[in-house]
């Protein structure tokens, strides 16, 4: 089937491009990664991205963007409960 060679090959360049770039695969940000793109599951994703109908550069630099934004949210959090208070 040509859909499942594509849903294959998205899988496969995908996980790829998450490994090179340091990217936690979880079922979580695959789902939510999909409904960004308004697809109806991880698979429909999978095969957008097999037959080059979703570009898996900007999913990754989206992904990326996220993760910078929650890590200093992260930080700056730790970092006011760090901070002794004045009495």
């Amino acid at each position: 089937e040509c859909r499942e060679e594509n849903i294959e090959r998205g899988k496969d360049d995908l996980e790829r491009e998450f490994k090179r770039n340091n990217i936690a695969i979880t079922p979580e940000l695959l789902q939510s990664t999909a409904q960004r793109q308004r697809l109806g599951s991880v698979d429909d994703l999978y095969a957008a991205i097999g037959y080059g109908g979703v570009s898996l550069s900007k999913i990754v630099q989206r992904i990326k963007e996220e993760q910078m934004r929650t890590h200093k949210e992260q930080q700056a959090v730790q970092q006011a409960s760090a901070d002794p208070e004045e009495a």
